[in-house]
C-alpha cells in the first residue's frame, strides 16, 4: 500500500512542476515586454526632459542678458551674452552648438558642456541646428534646434524666438525724467 501511495505523491508533484511550468512559460513574455515598455517609456520621458531643460536655459540665458553683446543681424551656432560677476567686473559667454553637443564658453577659455558626454551619468542628446541661432536687429534671437538621441528616435524640434529684457527695457537709454512742480 505504501508504495502506490508514494507514486501517487509523485504523480502530484510531476503534475504540479509541469502546470508551473507552463504558467511560467505564458508569462515571462508578457514580463519580459513590460520591462522593455518600462524601459522605453524611462527613456522618452530622460529625452524630454533633457530637451526641456536645453530650452529653458538657452532662453533664460538670453532673456536674462543684463547687456546684449550682438547688435548686428546675423545667423550662426554661437550667442555671446554678458553677465555682471560679484566685483563689478563684466564677463563674456558664448553659447555655442561644438559638433553635436551644446556648450557654454565660460571665461578663461574654459567650455562646460550643456549636453553630451558618456556613460550613465550623462547621456548623449544630439543638437543639431543650421543655424542655432538668428539674431536680428533690434535684439530678437531665434533659436532652432532638433534634440534627441543620435539614432534619431523620439526627436523633438525646438523653435522658439526670445527679446532679451535689455533690449525690451531699452537698458543705457535715457527715460523722461518728471520733475517736482
Amino acid at each position: 500500500m505504501r508504495g502506490v501511495h508514494r507514486g501517487v505523491i509523485t504523480l502530484e508533484l510531476v503534475i504540479s512542476l509541469g502546470l508551473m511550468a507552463t504558467l511560467c512559460a505564458a508569462i515571462i513574455p508578457s514580463i519580459t515586454a513590460m520591462v522593455q515598455s518600462v524601459r522605453i517609456l524611462s527613456r522618452r520621458v530622460e529625452d524630454s526632459s533633457t530637451s526641456l531643460f536645453i530650452a529653458d536655459f538657452l532662453t533664460e540665458k538670453i532673456r536674462n542678458t543684463v547687456e546684449g553683446v550682438e547688435k548686428e543681424a546675423r545667423q550662426g551656432n554661437t550667442y555671446d551674452y554678458r553677465e555682471e560677476m560679484q566685483d563689478g567686473t563684466w564677463q563674456t559667454y558664448t553659447l555655442r552648438q561644438q559638433g553635436s553637443r551644446l556648450e557654454i564658453r565660460i571665461p578663461g577659455g574654459f567650455s562646460q558642456p550643456i549636453t553630451g558626454g558618456a556613460g550613465d551619468v550623462e547621456t548623449v542628446t544630439d543638437v543639431e541646428g543650421d543655424p542655432l541661432f538668428t539674431v536680428y536687429t533690434g535684439g530678437l534671437v531665434e533659436i532652432s534646434a532638433i534634440l534627441g538621441k543620435p539614432d534619431g528616435k523620439d526627436r523633438q524640434v525646438l523653435h522658439t524666438a526670445v527679446y532679451p529684457y535689455a533690449e525690451y527695457f531699452n537698458k543705457g537709454d535715457i527715460w523722461e525724467v518728471e520733475r517736482a512742480q
